[in-house]
């Protein structure tokens, strides 16, 4: 499906995940600027939410990303929910997530992040 290849600087990035990927935790930094979605590109859009898991972008997957950008496509997304993946809840959440993701970017290139403090 990828029939380009992209300049690193227009690739379009889209993050979720949790606090670690929202930015908390982490004395010092810039939530805009310094946190890992920001330095794969400065105009990546993150939508981690702090202290939840994939539910919240289970159901509300359009809103978010039509507050990021109606428009917006991306070439990869990144998904941060390792710690959430005891409950099966979680898990759930994260496959519907995943399958509206995938139906509306049928070409992006999802990552799946596994972090540590």
């Amino acid at each position: 499906r990828r029939t380009q290849e992209k300049n690193p600087q227009e690739i379009r990035y889209v993050a979720f995940g949790t606090s670690s990927t929202w930015g908390a935790g982490v004395d010092g930094i810039n939530r805009e600027t310094d946190v890992y979605p920001k330095l794969l590109s400065p105009n990546a859009v993150n939508l981690a939410i702090r202290a939840a898991g994939p539910g919240a972008p289970a159901m509300c997957i359009k809103t978010m990303l039509e507050s990021a950008g109606p428009d917006a496509i991306y070439d990869v997304i990144t998904i941060e929910y390792y710690h959430r993946m005891l409950d099966e809840v979680d898990i759930d959440a994260l496959y519907i997530a995943l399958q509206r993701l995938r139906k509306r970017f049928p070409d992006a290139l999802i990552v799946f992040i596994r972090d540590w403090y």
